[in-house]
């Protein structure tokens, strides 16, 4: 089991935190067409212009007032 995991070995959580979310859109994208849903159904549902849907799954964060909008969804 050592050869797996070290408490030697640093983990850099500011990097793995950074990946996550610059792969959340592309997670977001892959289940709403896994899913068969549009960008409009979806935008219906939760109430939320399309643009900004567009927006989240091309990971474009900066169109957003602020990181509270992002939390919130």
């Amino acid at each position: 089991m050592s050869e797996y995991f070290s408490m030697r070995e640093p983990i850099d959580v500011d990097s793995a935190v950074e990946r996550t979310m610059v792969n959340i859109g592309e997670i977001l994208r892959r289940q709403r067409l896994a899913k068969g849903l549009k960008l409009d159904d979806i935008a219906r549902e939760l109430r939320i212009d399309v643009r900004q849907l567009e927006a989240l799954e091309n990971n474009q964060y900066a169109i957003f007032s602020g990181s509270v909008f992002i939390r919130g969804y």
